[in-house]
């Protein structure tokens, strides 16, 4: 079996040079990494993660916990952040809790015992846990500042709302539908108390998706609603298959936005309020690097949401 000195002899670089081609490492020259890789696989070269990172204390590998492996928002982030990752020789971890505290500290202890170097989640309700009071431990939230002690990176939910709802009075709009995220229902009324003739409507809970479906259809035409603001992508899926199903067009019958910007918004054209995630992809990783450097704790941080305007948002008579 081929090992490592054999790759280094092959490629005529050192041993060394080996191990920084497999971590990763950016600053090794693209022409020396692709003889390593040339190497490794004339001889069937892959190395052994488990035994290095038990020679050296050290696993490289950064857990990240979503709450929800069904909405591309998280899935966008975890992509983002596994690839700026893997530029510092660094390997994501990745595992759902459902919004569910008992899978989340499953989650973690799992993610302890494969010697995860720093966790990062989004807190689920319940009690304080021990171990993030273990100073062996590092945890960074994501969306969250549930525990005091820990750093965050968080978006400002109601600035971005706010932001939303104010394209959406601007364009003419005054019978407007604020659909999910109980967390984003500030800023909604916060704009809409700017305009006196504003008549806006909520819906920030439902069951089932059919039950959001339903409800979604009567406030359309209980209320005469001119423009659905759908503020988390479940909610926004609800409401597109409601506005299709009822044989509405966007925008011509009805304006449309929402809020997070993916792939699915961006094919049908659809305005978003959008979040900044490279940078926050790039600030987790700083943050990732100055705890595992033994740094100082990172402060907290807030990203502004910005509006992206397309076509699904028409302006109307006031």
């Amino acid at each position: 079996m081929a090992t490592s000195k054999d790759v280094a002899k092959l490629a005529g670089v050192s041993h060394t040079t080996v191990s920084r081609a497999f971590r990763g490492d950016v600053r090794l020259r693209k022409e020396t990494y692709d003889r390593v890789m040339a190497a490794a696989a004339q001889l069937q070269y892959t190395p052994n993660y488990l035994a290095a990172s038990l020679k050296r204390q050290r696993s490289n590998t950064i857990g990240l916990i979503s709450p929800d492996m069904s909405n591309p928002f998280f899935i966008t982030v975890a992509h983002k952040l596994g690839r700026l990752l893997e530029d510092h020789g660094y390997r994501l971890l990745l595992a759902f809790d459902d919004y569910d505290y008992e899978k989340q500290q499953r989650a973690v202890r799992t993610m302890i015992g494969s010697r995860a170097e720093a966790i990062i989640f989004t807190p689920a309700a319940g009690p304080e846990p021990e171990y993030i009071r273990n100073p062996d431990l590092h945890f960074i939230q994501l969306f969250s500042r549930r525990y005091a002690r820990l750093p965050s990176l968080n978006s400002a939910d109601d600035q971005g709302a706010y932001i939303g709802t104010r394209h959406l009075l601007e364009m003419g709009h005054r019978r407007i539908l604020l659909c999910g995220g109980a967390n984003r229902v500030g800023g909604f009324q916060k704009a809409c108390g700017e305009y006196p003739d504003a008549r806006p409507d909520t819906l920030l809970f439902a069951g089932s998706a059919e039950e959001a479906e339903e409800r979604i259809a009567e406030k359309i035409a209980a209320h005469q609603i001119s423009a659905v603001f759908a503020v988390g992508d479940w909610f926004a899926a609800c409401a597109y298959r409601v506005i299709k199903r009822l044989g509405l067009r966007i925008p011509e019958d009805i304006s449309f936005l929402v809020f997070d910007d993916l792939e699915w918004t961006q094919l049908l054209d659809i305005s978003t309020v959008a979040q900044p995630l490279n940078e926050l992809a790039e600030t987790l990783v700083q943050y990732l690097l100055q705890l595992l450097e033994g740094g100082e704790s990172p402060s907290d941080a807030v990203f502004s949401p910005f509006l992206i305007k397309r076509n699904s948002v028409k302006r109307i008579a006031k």
